[in-house]
């Protein structure tokens, strides 16, 4: 996600499946807004294990491992405002529907 008001790029692990190894695991992790832009160009990685966010042409980078206790079969993104340019790549079809 993107936190406007705190100027930072987020991925949220409160939900990623198993935590109890570390405490710290399951929580928000940041990442600063580098770019001046009004329009935010975000390119999301998402595999069975991981999640990478390249925001602004690579300016902001988080990435981020999840330990999910089910095979992830939707996908869904919002938006306060209209999106531009939405493409998705899917690997396996069937894991993602549109």
């Amino acid at each position: 996600g993107y936190d406007k008001a705190a100027n930072q790029f987020y991925l949220d692990r409160t939900l990623a499946g198993e935590a109890t190894f570390d405490s710290g695991f399951a929580r928000r992790h940041t990442a600063p807004r580098m770019a001046q832009s009004a329009s935010i160009d975000i390119t999301i990685i998402l595999d069975i294990g991981s999640i990478e966010l390249f925001a602004d042409d690579g300016l902001s980078v988080l990435t981020q491992l999840h330990f999910p206790s089910e095979t992830f079969t939707t996908m869904q993104l919002q938006s306060t405002k209209p999106l531009q340019d939405l493409r998705y790549i899917a690997m396996r079809p069937a894991i993602f529907t549109r």
